[in-house]
């Protein structure tokens, strides 16, 4: 579940200009600890309410499953950001 965190963050500044990346990874952050103090709410609202964990794990398996089919319904065959400006190598010297 946490092993495309590195990627997703060290790809975000890669295709995005810069001058949005920061925002936008400022964006990203707030919205997860949003969803982490919502969801963690809600397991307790909902453990609270049925007296049990069962509806708190049916809630969890639903939106690791919504996160994955939203993942799975990406388009990635577009290139934006620092592919479209041109050849990004770095010059070595020897």
């Amino acid at each position: 579940m946490y092993a495309p965190y590195g990627p997703f963050f060290a790809i975000v500044p890669e295709i995005l200009p810069a001058n949005v990346a920061g925002g936008a990874m400022a964006l990203i952050n707030s919205m997860g600890a949003l969803g982490s103090f919502g969801g963690s709410w809600l397991v307790g609202y909902l453990n609270g309410v049925t007296g049990g964990p069962g509806a708190s794990y049916l809630f969890m398996c639903g939106a690791l499953l919504a996160a994955v089919a939203l993942t799975a319904a990406l388009n990635t065959s577009q290139t934006s950001g620092r592919a479209k400006r041109g050849n990004s190598r770095l010059a070595m010297n020897h």
